[in-house]
């Protein structure tokens, strides 16, 4: 009995004239995808980009030309889903004063009320945070604490102020 053994051929990346091909057909068919996700326009046009982008320089592990446009459209999926949650958790303190819109303005929560309900300490990575834009290992550094605690103080102090601003009186 013999055994039939198949070598293996290494298969090679897309050329860059398929690829440009792919590019011009499938470009606008991302685009559209993501406004199906739910992006706006100008996101999806901007994370499809980037996808396509992302898919050049990755186009050395794609083994089926026929798959190039679904892979693509995974990455910009991904994408656009982790820059959603990457907005969502670095939000600005002024988009939770939204909450206290329907108060009078006598009611509204000025910055320095938001920051008196936090811990002096906390107060001063918020500063840091959100007004002098500061990074996570930025703050770090300068509090003498890991990155994972920063982020663990900013978040219960997120919610502290999202909590109080939520239970806001507004008269009527």
């Amino acid at each position: 009995m013999t055994t039939l053994i198949h070598p293996v051929v290494p298969h090679a990346a897309l050329t860059a004239e398929a690829f440009s091909e792919a590019y011009a057909k499938g470009f606008q068919l991302t685009v559209r995808f993501l406004l199906s996700k739910g992006a706006p326009p100008d996101i999806a046009e901007e994370v499809s980009q980037s996808a396509w982008a992302r898919g050049w320089e990755a186009r050395a592990q794609l083994l089926l030309k026929e798959k190039l446009i679904p892979w693509i459209n995974r990455i910009a999926y991904h994408r656009f889903c982790n820059d959603r949650k990457r907005a969502s958790r670095h939000s600005d303190l002024a988009e939770h004063s939204v909450a206290a819109a329907g108060c009078n303005t006598q009611a509204q929560l000025d910055a320095n009320k938001v920051l008196k309900m936090c811990k002096p300490r906390d107060q001063k990575m918020l500063v840091q945070r959100y007004l002098a834009g500061m990074e996570m290992k930025e703050i770090a550094a300068l509090q003498g604490i890991s990155e994972i605690a920063v982020r663990v103080r900013l978040h219960r102090c997120q919610c502290g102020i999202r909590a109080a601003i939520l239970n806001c009186t507004c008269a009527q």
